[in-house]
């Protein structure tokens, strides 16, 4: 994969998952206790990240890289807590929701953009080093 394609890539995707969690915050927050996973993330259509990591514009070695790794494992982390917070919502624990949506989820999601800049920086090096989240 052409490393400017990619570092463009990464761009996008830092963006798009930082406007994801600040509507994901938002809509937690005022959710009705009815709210579902479905619901709230569009049935994965409104993951622009995960349309990413598992659509077609990654080339397979990218894909067997420890960036891409690290990263794709911080993501699918981030939506299994996501998935626990509509859960604690729906059980009408919508203040352990809010307090775990800005604690640990809030924590999550920076060090996914932190892994992010460092895959974009090793890209932008052209050189492979040890990465770390």
């Amino acid at each position: 994969m052409k490393n400017h394609k990619l570092v463009r890539q990464i761009d996008a995707v830092l963006a798009s998952h930082g406007t994801w969690h600040r509507e994901m915050v938002i809509e937690i927050k005022r959710a009705p206790k009815t709210l579902t996973r479905e619901q709230l993330t569009g049935h994965g259509k409104r993951c622009y990240f995960r349309h990413w990591l598992e659509g077609d514009t990654i080339d397979a070695a990218t894909r067997k890289s420890e960036p891409y790794s690290v990263v794709s494992w911080l993501h699918n982390e981030c939506h299994k807590l996501m998935d626990e917070i509509v859960t604690l919502v729906h059980d009408g624990r919508k203040d352990d929701a809010i307090a775990l949506l800005d604690g640990h989820c809030e924590g999550m999601h920076g060090t996914l953009e932190r892994a992010l800049i460092a895959w974009r920086a090793q890209v932008t090096a052209r050189k492979t080093v040890p990465f770390y989240a």
